[in-house]
């Protein structure tokens, strides 16, 4: 009997390739199985940015539905540039917190914002922009204002800074996000797209194995990147929860505090803005002993430092943190984390929503 040929045998190869992907595909189309879908794109200004036009499923945390919009902000809607008569327009800048993947839309920062300044706003319409975009530090919000939102002429910026990161993500070397690709304050973006990485985007819109594989390859590079073992070594384990609640020691992280307040109090002078300090899982856990582990755990001998810093810059500074401790203490609730980790985590729909509600409740009393 004659041997197959290497053209044969290339050929029962790559139909057995083909075999296995189409029923990867299938089993999981048939399972509705639900993976993150590719959200971003790479961007030479900022870094990344949301990728306009798609809709898909992020399933960290929580599982929601997402719609990013033709200018690449989460929303369901189109914002005109020019601010229509009688609009109190407001735009928001943030990380994660902010952009808010983990609710539905109607459940989110932004939208919760507009629904109450609405009913303050008398015959004002209010009109909440969400610019937030996951991963961002200070200086990628800040040109993300200078490049994108100062266009649509807000009447207030509300920057939305989240303590367990931001300060981290200024620095290269504390950066825990993409941070060769973010810009910094002595450099600009280092991204540059690839053709082969954009043909992977694009698979991606379109096919449930290609978002498996791509859920899966993110998720070891977060854990197994040579970046964030430097940062451990250097810094120690679980530092991002250690270092931002006490006086900096390292070099690198006197440094973040002090571009992080310098670009704070440079950005005052380009716009109306108000500084919102978004809460940690851990400040606002109803549980004491949690709490007071976590100081232990830490070596820290209080949960708001970073607030209190930031607080003496005397810019306009909304703190949400201490009064969501209060209301959390008060009522038992959790305002980070889902049915499976109720307590950590982001914000959930009781977060996005007393958050807005205190937000609001500012920008109305002024």
């Amino acid at each position: 009997m004659q041997a197959p040929s290497t053209r044969t045998n290339i050929l029962i190869y790559l139909a057995s390739f083909l075999v296995a992907v189409l029923g990867g595909e299938v089993v999981l189309r048939l399972a509705g199985a639900r993976f993150s879908s590719s959200f971003y794109v790479l961007d030479a200004d900022v870094g990344w940015a949301l990728r306009p036009n798609i809709k898909g499923d992020n399933t960290q945390e929580n599982t929601v539905a997402i719609e990013i919009n033709s200018a690449g902000q989460r929303d369901n809607i189109e914002h005109p540039l020019a601010k229509p008569p009688g609009t109190f327009r407001v735009a928001l800048l943030g990380d994660s917190f902010a952009e808010a993947f983990q609710v539905p839309l109607e459940q989110s920062i932004a939208k919760q914002l507009e629904v109450n300044l609405n009913a303050c706003k008398g015959n004002q319409k209010a009109e909440v922009i969400n610019f937030a975009v996951g991963g961002y530090g200070t200086q990628q919000e800040i040109l993300t204002y200078r490049l994108k939102a100062k266009a649509y002429n807000p009447d207030l910026v509300i920057l939305l800074f989240y303590t367990g990161n931001d300060i981290y993500n200024n620095h290269p070397l504390l950066n825990p996000t993409n941070a060769d690709a973010a810009p910094y304050f002595d450099r600009p973006a280092l991204a540059a797209p690839s053709a082969l990485r954009e043909a992977w985007s694009q698979v991606n819109l379109h096919s449930h194995l290609a978002r498996f594989i791509s859920d899966v390859y993110y998720k070891l590079r977060r854990d197994n990147t040579a970046g964030e073992q430097r940062r451990v070594q250097t810094f120690g384990e679980n530092y991002m929860n250690k270092l931002v609640y006490s006086p900096p020691v390292h070099p690198e992280m006197k440094e973040a505090w002090r571009t992080t307040e310098a670009a704070l109090l440079a950005f005052q002078k380009e716009t109306k803005f108000l500084l919102a300090v978004a809460s940690s899982n851990f400040q606002v856990n109803p549980e004491p002993g949690k709490r007071s582990g976590f100081l232990a755990f830490s070596g820290a001998t209080e949960l708001f430092y970073a607030e209190k810093r930031l607080s003496a810059l005397g810019l306009p500074t909304l703190l949400l943190g201490p009064p969501m401790l209060e209301e959390a203490d008060a009522k038992q609730i959790y305002f980070h984390g889902f049915s499976a980790s109720l307590g950590s985590g982001h914000w959930n729909a009781e977060g996005h929503a007393f958050a807005a509600r205190l937000i609001s409740q500012s920008i109305c009393r002024n």
